[in-house]
């Protein structure tokens, strides 16, 4: 049986979701981009605050949310950093919590027009690197529905724009895109090397088998470098130059 029938029929599923080490890195990577993105929403608060009075619709609560998310990304940081290590559901919660956070920030601030909205598309980018499955697909659904449920709100309540809802469909459609493209990206590449290391596995137990074979023949084997030092030499070849099989260590 050769390695790769071995692959195809003896070996175990390919996993679908990075392993625990892989989304500890994406994610602490991920977290350090959600801290800079906190920072910069407090710091634009004091840019023209005159503005922001006149533009937003309930300035306050917009402050409560991007100090409460500051707030929680420096922990999340300062965990990290003294060694934890989240797992799965704790990482599918703060993908689900960003997506959350940041329509409501779009809420309280301008609506669907806010640049915010294009941060969405990050936090549901990072969801399916961080869980290529099908949960990055709820991740776009649920930042839809949102997306829509807050232009079709304005539209109603507010006497909004009805452009607003064509621009919160284009959203929609860029969540799910994203999402596919990148699913189908992170499982060939958990794919590749997922086969990378059975490959590289069988071949290191063809080398022990071809090393067992080499120690059983009748010949006298001997394998030596550039400076004569021996570097193989089978039980035949010991017993040929030493009279009796050498003790291998």
């Amino acid at each position: 049986m050769t390695a790769d029938t071995s692959i195809r029929k003896g070996a175990s599923p390919l996993p679908k979701i990075p392993s625990r080490r892989q989304q500890t890195r994406l994610f602490r990577i991920y977290n350090q981009y959600r801290l800079v993105i906190s920072l910069l929403l407090l710091a634009l608060l004091f840019v023209d605050p005159v503005n922001f009075d006149t533009r937003f619709r309930h300035l306050d609560y917009y402050h409560t949310g991007v100090v409460g998310y500051l707030i929680l990304n420096l922990a999340i940081t300062f965990g990290m950093l003294a060694g934890y290590k989240p797992g799965h559901r704790q990482i599918t919660l703060s993908i689900l919590l960003d997506i959350l956070v940041m329509h409501g920030l779009l809420l309280t601030s301008t609506g669907i027009t806010n640049g915010i909205a294009n941060l969405v598309i990050v936090s549901v980018a990072a969801g399916n690197i961080l869980t290529p499955s099908r949960m990055g697909t709820f991740y776009a659904a649920l930042a839809a529905i949102c997306s829509l449920s807050i232009s079709m709100w304005a539209v109603l309540s507010l006497d909004g724009s009805a452009d607003d809802i064509v621009r919160a469909g284009s959203l929609g459609i860029l969540y799910f895109a994203t999402a596919f493209v990148l699913q189908y990206i992170s499982r060939r590449m958990i794919r590749s090397e997922a086969l990378a290391s059975s490959h590289a596995r069988s071949i290191a137990e063809l080398e022990q088998i071809n090393q067992q074979i080499i120690q059983r023949m009748r010949t006298g084997i001997l394998v030596l470098d550039n400076n004569g030092q021996i570097r193989l030499a089978n039980a035949a070849a010991e017993e040929l130059l030493f009279g009796s099989p050498k003790a291998r260590h």
